[in-house]
């Protein structure tokens, strides 16, 4: 089920994800490779998500809960990534080189 998506929500979609935007970028200068590569996938279905909702999907409708489920999975993947890097088997030191 969709309803029409006036410009007040979709702004504040836009909004609430912009706090994601900075965290992106921290994790890609501070983190390993594994732990980057998992926090991308969390991104991209987060920003996947939040587009449906911009398109007016309601949080009943199959295509938004397929894709918070994509997000939940990808998130679930990044902390256990996450875990892995602080008990020191995260595989991987930073993306520069630096361990």
């Amino acid at each position: 089920m969709r309803h029409r998506c006036g410009a007040a929500q979709r702004t504040t979609a836009r909004e609430a994800f912009g706090p994601c935007i900075g965290m992106r970028y921290q994790m890609t200068i501070t983190a390993p490779s594994p732990v980057v590569d998992s926090s991308e996938d969390a991104f991209r279905r987060l920003r996947a998500l939040r587009d449906r909702v911009m398109e007016g999907v309601l949080a009943d409708d199959p295509a938004y809960l397929e894709g918070r489920r994509d997000y939940d999975d990808a998130l679930a993947r990044l902390r256990v990534q996450m875990r892995e890097d602080l008990r020191g088997r995260g595989g991987g030191g930073c993306r520069d080189g630096r361990a």
